[in-house]
């Protein structure tokens, strides 16, 4: 995460990338439950805005809540970027569950 430390310890790094990869896990599934009950229609909008929620989650949530807030830099650039390729990623999983995914729609 973007803080103004520089020792970061490895049990540190190693936490950061777990957490990461398992809110990537369960959003990822959360894209292929939302386009199962809504469609294919807008896959990739849909995809977007999934990876923007995430992004929103993990760093304005899990960041404060796993770091000492006054460690965080304010950062508009740094906090944009988290923004950008979370939404690219919420793109390229809904692209990648639409294309190749046989979505089967569920009735409510």
């Amino acid at each position: 995460m973007i803080t103004n430390r520089i020792d970061y310890n490895i049990y540190e790094l190693l936490l950061g990338f777990l957490t990461s990869f398992a809110a990537g896990i369960f959003f990822a599934g959360f894209v292929v439950l939302l386009l199962r009950i809504t469609g294919k229609d807008f896959a990739i909008l849909k995809g977007a805005f999934v990876g923007f929620i995430n992004a929103m989650i993990q760093f304005l949530f899990f960041a404060r809540l796993f770091t000492i807030p006054e460690k965080l830099v304010p950062s508009y650039a740094g906090l944009w970027h988290v923004f950008i390729l979370y939404t690219i990623w919420g793109i390229i999983v809904a692209y990648v569950v639409e294309k190749y995914y046989d979505i089967k729609i569920i009735d409510i």
